[in-house]
């Protein structure tokens, strides 16, 4: 996901926890904090069940977890790709790095949050909610997430997407995926 050019957080995670290049915003942690969340409920007991053969619990409620289970490791890959390219191309001025960056030392103007920790976890968040909706349709590509994520857009239309608004707490993360998902607030 840090590696690939096509890929929307392409050299965009700060690995080990350190940032080295000015586009390095989310965590390494973080990332795969919010990725298996949606892949294993009990990551660490299906780590033991894989070491000692056993089948791996079935969580139909997790997005990905049928992907993992059935060695789909590349449908959770093109989803990802999808899904946050669709969200980079909806809300290009929020994704880009360079208006995360300070304009000098004492610039205290209001970030987007899209990419940070609390943006990431909404958008994971998100992506559970729609996931019903996906299943039906049976659709994961671009143009699919797109149309989704241009209702976002619709819906959080009157939000400013910054950390004016949202802090960086989980009840945030939560405040923002509803924005997404449902509207509410957007008129406020």
């Amino acid at each position: 996901m840090n590696s690939d050019d096509a890929i929307p957080f392409y050299r965009g995670l700060k690995m080990l926890g350190r940032k080295t290049q000015p586009q390095e915003i989310l965590t390494q942690g973080s990332f795969v904090k919010g990725l298996l969340r949606l892949i294993s409920c009990k990551p660490e007991r299906d780590t033991i069940a894989i070491k000692r053969n056993e089948e791996i619990a079935k969580e139909d409620s997790l997005p990905f977890n049928a992907f993992w289970r059935n060695g789909r490791d590349d449908l959770i890959l093109t989803v990802m790709t999808n899904y946050f390219g669709a969200m980079r191309d909806t809300f290009p001025d929020q994704w880009d790095y360079k208006a995360y960056l300070p304009k000098d030392r004492q610039d205290t103007t209001p970030t987007p949050v899209l990419r940070r920790t609390v943006g990431y976890e909404a958008l994971m968040r998100v992506l559970v909610g729609i996931w019903p909706e996906v299943r039906t349709k049976t659709r994961i590509d671009h143009a699919y997430f797109m149309e989704r994520t241009n209702q976002f857009k619709e819906n959080s239309r009157n939000i400013s997407l910054t950390t004016e608004y949202f802090g960086s707490s989980s009840a945030d993360a939560a405040r923002l995926a509803n924005i997404f998902l449902t509207g509410a607030e957007a008129s406020d």
